[in-house]
């Protein structure tokens, strides 16, 4: 029997064989417990692709951070990530003053905080992902822009921009 002969000519030197050989056992329950392995050996390579799949997925999913922060509400504390100080990322606005970094969280809610006091003003806007080093400077922000505290929240403040636009930073 050739290696790669057709399904036909495998049955037949199967039935021939059998009919010498092995008087008990008939082609059919031979033929069909073949096919059940093969079936079984498919179902088997399919499920455990499958597994690996999902669970390139969940590991993929949980080193992306920012995959993460697609299905995370934007003005939740979760949404801060510990970075290192040497390097920042430039997707990520900040502000530093007096020492502390506060990261963006977007757009003031009406109604959600209420400004307390004034307490500084931007006085340097830094571009093109570099480091943070001065205070009351920016990545994001502009040389004028006011900050204010809260009532609700010491570790959140409310830059207001010259255009009037408000925006939440939340302490790091």
């Amino acid at each position: 029997m050739k290696e790669n002969a057709p399904i036909s000519e495998i049955k037949e030197t199967l039935k021939s064989n059998l009919d010498v050989h092995n008087t008990t056992v008939t082609f059919h329950q031979v033929w069909n417990k073949a096919q059940d392995k093969r079936e079984n050996k498919r179902t088997r390579i399919t499920i455990a692709l499958g597994v690996f799949a999902l669970l390139f997925l969940t590991f993929s999913m949980i080193n992306k951070p920012s995959f993460i922060n697609l299905f995370n509400d934007s003005s939740d504390i979760s949404t801060v990530y510990e970075m290192d100080r040497t390097v920042q990322n430039s997707t990520i606005a900040y502000l530093l003053m007096n020492g502390n970094e506060y990261l963006l969280q977007g757009h003031v809610e009406t109604n959600k905080f209420t400004i307390k006091e004034q307490i500084g003003v931007v006085k340097k806007a830094i571009r093109g992902g570099a480091v943070l080093k001065d205070n009351f400077s920016s990545n994001i922000l502009n040389v004028g822009d006011k900050i204010y505290s809260t009532n609700e929240n010491t570790k959140v403040l409310i830059v207001e921009q010259k255009d009037g636009t408000k925006l939440k930073f939340l302490e790091k």
